[in-house]
C-alpha cells in the first residue's frame, strides 16, 4: 500500500458547493488539503522508484502499480468527482489531469 494518506473529514458542504461551481465554470478546480502533507514527499520518492522507461523511451509508471490510482481514492477528490462527474452533472470531453495520472473519456484518446 503506498505512503500517501488522505485528509478524511470532509469539506464543509458550502465549501464542496463552491469547489463545484469553480470546476464546473472554468473545466478544473484546485482542491485544498486533500493529503496529509508528511506523507507527500514519501509518495513522491515511491512514485519516482516505480518509474519506468517503456520501449518508446518514455518513462511512466507501470500498469500494475498502485501509485498511479493511489490518489483518485482520496475521500475529499472522490466528494468532488461524485457531485462534478454524475450523469446529471456532466459536460462533454470533461478530463481530470494532474502530473501522475490522467483520465479522459475515451472518445478523446
Amino acid at each position: 500500500m503506498p505512503t500517501l494518506e488522505f485528509v478524511e473529514e470532509p469539506y464543509r458542504p458550502n465549501q464542496l458547493a463552491n469547489l463545484l461551481a469553480k470546476f464546473r465554470a472554468k473545466g478544473f478546480v484546485v482542491l485544498p488539503n486533500v493529503f496529509k502533507r508528511n506523507s507527500v514527499d514519501a509518495f513522491h520518492e515511491e512514485v519516482e522508484a516505480a518509474v519506468e522507461k517503456n520501449e518508446k523511451g518514455r518513462f511512466e509508471l507501470p500498469d500494475d502499480r498502485q501509485e498511479l490510482v493511489w490518489p483518485l481514492k482520496a475521500p475529499r477528490l472522490r466528494a468532488l468527482l461524485s457531485g462534478a462527474l454524475s450523469p446529471s452533472q456532466m459536460v462533454p470531453s470533461v478530463s481530470i489531469f494532474e502530473t501522475s495520472w490522467l483520465i479522459r473519456e475515451s472518445s478523446d484518446i
